[in-house]
């Protein structure tokens, strides 16, 4: 029988993001789940600006679960974001 533990992850995708978020209020934000170990807000090529969506990694698959628990939005700079 397959471990459940080989399905957990510690990388979740965060889209909605108001565009003058910082990689830095990101990080911020999500430190308050777990050890953020990468981040990123994903931009666009041509304008250098934000494209609203980005990506944290943890460092314990612990932190995703307790967001995941949580099953709310996150405010992140006056913006409901999932």
């Amino acid at each position: 029988m397959p471990s459940k533990a080989g399905n957990k992850t510690r990388k979740i995708f965060v889209g909605g993001l108001p565009t003058s978020l910082t990689e830095d209020e990101l990080k911020e934000h999500f430190s308050l789940y777990g050890e953020v170990v990468e981040n990123q807000i994903m931009l666009d090529h041509s304008t250098g600006r934000s494209r609203g969506f980005g990506f944290v990694t943890f460092k314990t698959e612990e932190a995703v679960d307790k967001i995941i628990s949580e099953g709310r939005m996150h405010d992140l700079s006056g913006k409901q974001v999932s």
